[in-house]
């Protein structure tokens, strides 16, 4: 992905955006006009990934044209980057880059290569503290399928595809307490053709996963497994397409699960009921004049991450996706009694500076 879009706590939006090996930013003004952009990073390629925590900082992890791997961070001001792994070849290939923000902590995914051996390697940074990297296990897969998701006591579960016509999917995660990663469960899915995967966390904070299946004539269908632990499982009635996805994505948005997938052609947004873990009818999006995003929000009572959303930068900004999920009317309650809030704390302050004058 070469787009990330942020909305900070502020309602500053900052468009980051790969370009010719570099990171560079460009933000909307108040008139809904672009500024110029300004370089972040330089000597990046395109396998890169980044994230904005809470206070608003950002963290990118990336590999450089030298096929090292290094991790920067901007607030605002100057970029900070150092390199955490050092290529013994200067091979340059995807590194399937994700991170994880685990209260100060960050984690860091990624894939390594030798020969046809390709290794899921989590690398965290604790405390400001880089620790050594770890091997979650081994992919055959040649799509390289892995997936991530963190409960709200801060577990981090990964499931990875180990081949293609396996049948099964491994389960992990990595223990706060422990600081460690607990023995790997196998989900025997029964899935002959693995082609997308993806989790996240349902209200009861158990994962799920979606499967994409994809047969010889193209099609495809849409596999839910509820993930019970010690390696059980629930699964539900497949959602059939009449063409598979490039991929699929699962967003947490305003207490709802949207699932976001996408072909040549199209975007389908498709709302998955919380408790039940039901499907919804799709919205169909043509794809003919946007741009893939990662947009996060840190505004407060819109705070909520997509994974990868259209969008359009053409005069402004326009994302199909906030047209089609709206606000909940208790969100609107909430935000105004926010504002009331911030009026009185207005009015108290200047009353406090008229009678200091």
């Amino acid at each position: 992905m070469e787009n990330y879009l942020f909305k900070t706590s502020t309602n500053q939006i900052h468009h980051f955006f790969l370009e010719d090996n570099t990171l560079k930013l460009r933000q909307l003004n108040p008139y809904s006009v672009w500024t110029k952009p300004i370089l972040i990073l330089d000597k990046t390629t395109k396998s890169f990934a980044m994230d904005m925590d809470c206070q608003d900082d950002f963290h990118m992890i990336y590999q450089d044209i030298e096929g090292n791997i290094s991790y920067a961070f901007w607030d605002g001001g100057k970029t900070l980057s150092y390199e955490i792994l050092k290529s013994r070849t200067n091979e340059i290939y995807e590194k399937n880059f994700q991170i994880i923000l685990r209260g100060e902590s960050l984690h860091f995914f990624y894939i390594l290569q030798k020969e046809n051996m390709k290794s899921l390697i989590h690398h965290a940074l604790e405390n400001s503290k880089l620790q050594l990297p770890n091997i979650i296990g081994t992919i055959e897969n040649a799509n390289i399928l892995y997936t991530l998701c963190k409960s709200s006591l801060e577990k981090i579960h990964v499931f990875f595809a180990p081949n293609e016509n396996g049948k099964s999917i491994f389960h992990k995660y990595y223990s706060p307490d422990k600081e460690e990663w607990e023995e790997a469960q196998t989900i025997k899915t029964d899935i002959l053709n693995i082609s997308c995967l993806s989790s996240s966390m349902d209200s009861k904070q158990q994962p799920f996963i979606i499967v994409q299946e994809t047969y010889q004539d193209q099609t495809a269908s849409l596999f839910m497994f509820s993930i019970k632990g010690n390696g059980t499982f629930e699964k539900y009635k497949p959602l059939p397409y009449s063409k598979s996805f490039k991929d699929i994505s699962i967003s947490d948005f305003q207490n709802e699960f949207i699932l976001s997938t996408y072909n040549q052609s199209f975007f389908y947004i498709q709302k998955i009921n919380r408790g039940k873990l039901l499907w919804e009818a799709p919205i169909k999006i043509p794809l003919d004049s946007y741009k893939m995003c990662k947009f996060r929000s840190n505004v407060p009572f819109e705070r909520f991450f997509i994974p990868k959303t259209p969008i359009s930068l053409v005069k402004g900004l326009y994302l199909p996706i906030l047209d089609k999920v709206k606000l909940k009317e208790n969100y609107k309650h909430e935000i105004q009694e926010e504002l009331n809030t911030l009026k009185y704390k207005i009015l108290t302050l200047e009353r406090e500076i008229y009678r200091n004058k």
